[in-house]
């Protein structure tokens, strides 16, 4: 992989021309391993998705279940078209940074569904549909992988079974007589002759390499296999594929025969590994435990279940669970932004991505993988700082500009309004991302020196964002956030609408003190408001009615369900 620009930045912007930024089926064995090599060594990975479409039905819903089972009908009917990752990992109090953006196609025979309205949206957006069909990424889930593997392994079994069974042979060779004017067919009677002409040289010859004929008639190659068993008992044939053309082979013994098949057999195996395709890079992720960050991204996170892992479990607590056995950690930036109330608000990711361009200080070091280029702009440097520019780019009537809605300039955008995110905390609390990751000091070997406890950057984004953890964004539902780690109690959370719209989260969480309380905003005047227990739920309804003139309402969810029902008016987010 080759550097080609790094970037310091504190105030200015800095925009620069890359060319084509996509890895597909032409670039694909380069990158693979580069990826994975990325992610391994990577603090998070930031996912992106593109699809050939969303949802079945565009509404709002009541409940999360609700919400969980249109999101399923549509990821089992569409399917991602374009995959995008960003490793991020700190180094000396600089971020680097790589994007990836990914053609995924299904491998033949596979049905899916396409709307109209989406496909517009990504041909709007720059998307090249001639390379996604040509030269999408293809893929197996795992159980299409092992079904696949475990008929090769019992085939390999057997050869090995058959082997154990046969003693080193040294016989001679018996030729039998076989009228070949049996075959009526003229022309295939001379293919059969030649073929037994030249198998009688070779049967008798220090040749001790299998015999090749190129045969691509089916028929042709059974008739042959027929003659040669009949006419020379002692010696073994099979047919077989060379350099993409059909051939049948002769060999002296039937050990060799049985060498030949585990050869062919364990190359079948080495290729059903390639065709795991793009699903090795989130096995990378899941192996690893890598953190896992996305923009509003629970229909994300479904797709890649869906398409690379299973078919989605019936209820929302099922999917949870077997989520969390292949991820471990996810982070929503959309959801971090409405958490802490220092951060931008801002609910979609261009806007966040142009206030970390106007306000960070994050120092950001590009990197790209080879043959790849990218339009992007970045908190820039005084300095203006840029190395190892490459001298061997493309023509500028090649280079493309790459915006929005490419899967792998959103995602690099997630990862860097993710950095911001995790800084500005940080900050908040009187320190810096370096100060908290210590390492244990290199240059004493001695194991009774070493006290220093280390701090890895996972380990303090664990502990700065615990509070927001495997929580994700929904849209258009009520309750907005799902918590992958807890079961959902809807009657926990309270309905809380009408205060004015100057009140920040910090006033609606005073109201509720000393309790502590998760708040989710709907807008600037309703929320929901999440206690802890029920206990906190008691004591919630206690306090409100304590409340003598309050400058809000406070429903609780069965009371929510009840106004919807009613067909009252609900602000919805």
């Amino acid at each position: 992989m080759k550097k080609n620009r790094s970037f310091i930045g504190y105030n200015s912007l800095q925009s620069y021309n890359f060319t084509t930024n996509v890895t597909s089926k032409l670039n694909w064995d380069n990158h693979c391993r580069l990826i994975v090599d990325l992610i391994k060594e990577s603090d998070f990975v930031a996912l992106d998705v593109e699809y050939t479409g969303l949802h079945i039905k565009d509404e709002r819903f009541i409940g999360v279940d609700k919400c969980y089972e249109s999101h399923v009908s549509g990821a089992k009917k569409f399917i991602p078209c374009q995959i995008g990752l960003t490793m991020a990992k700190f180094d000396r109090g600089t971020w680097k940074v790589t994007p990836a953006s990914l053609f995924t196609i299904p491998p033949d025979g596979n049905i899916f569904s396409v709307n109209m309205s989406t496909l517009n949206f990504l041909k709007d957006n720059n998307f090249d549909f001639n390379n996604w069909i040509r030269h999408g990424i293809c893929h197996l889930k795992p159980k299409e992988e092992e079904e696949r593997k475990s008929l090769i392994l019992s085939k390999l079994a057997h050869i090995d079974e058959l082997t154990r069974g046969i003693d080193a042979e040294n016989q001679e060779f018996k030729v039998n007589e076989y009228d070949l004017t049996n075959i009526q067919d003229l022309e295939d009677r001379k293919t059969v002759e030649d073929v037994v002409k030249r198998v009688e040289f070779w049967l008798f010859s220090n040749d001790k390499k299998p015999l090749e004929f190129e045969v691509e008639s089916a028929f042709l190659r059974l008739l042959i296999h027929s003659v040669i068993s009949i006419k020379f008992p002692n010696i073994y044939s099979n047919s077989c594929k060379k350099d993409d053309k059909k051939v049948v082979r002769v060999y002296k013994s039937q050990l060799e025969l049985l060498e030949s098949d585990r050869a062919t057999l364990s190359s079948e195996l080495s290729e059903i590994d390639r065709e795991v395709g793009l699903r090795i890079l989130f096995d990378t992720i899941s192996r690893h435990k890598k953190i896992m960050v996305g923009h509003n991204c629970f229909y994300d996170i479904l797709h890649v279940y869906q398409t690379f892992y299973g078919d989605l479990p019936d209820t929302v607590e099922s999917f949870k669970t077997e989520w969390l056995k292949v991820f471990p950690k996810v982070f929503d930036t959309k959801y971090i932004s409405e958490f802490f109330h220092i951060l931008n608000p801002q609910s979609s990711l261009k806007m966040l991505y142009e206030s970390v361009l106007s306000n960070s200080t994050c120092r950001i070091d590009l990197e790209t993988l080879p043959g790849t280029k990218w339009d992007i702009t970045l908190p820039g440097s005084k300095r203006s700082v840029i190395d190892n520019i490459s001298d061997d780019g493309a023509e500028d009537s090649i280079v493309k500009k790459f915006d929005e809605h490419d899967a792998g300039y959103d995602s690099f955008m997630t990862g860097l309004v993710f950095i911001h995110q995790l800084e500005e905390v940080i900050k908040s609390k009187n320190a810096t991302l370096s100060n908290l990751v210590s390492t244990v000091n290199s240059r004493d070997n001695s194991s009774t020196n070493r006290t220093n406890k280390t701090k890895t950057v996972p380990m303090v984004i664990d502990r700065v964002f615990s509070e927001v953890a495997n929580s994700v964004r929904l849209v258009k539902c009520q309750p907005s956030v799902l918590n992958m780690e807890t079961q959902e109690d809807m009657s926990r959370h309270f309905y809380m609408f009408g205060f004015p719209n100057s009140w920040k989260k910090w006033e609606i969480m005073k109201i509720w003190s000393p309790l502590w309380v998760s708040v989710s905003w709907i807008d600037e005047s309703s929320c929901w408001v999440v206690a802890r227990n029920q206990e906190d739920v008691k004591n919630i309804n206690l306090i409100y009615k304590m409340m003598k003139n309050p400058q809000f309402k406070l429903y609780n969810y069965g009371q929510y369900v009840e106004r919807v029902r009613n067909n009252t008016t609900v602000v919805e987010s």
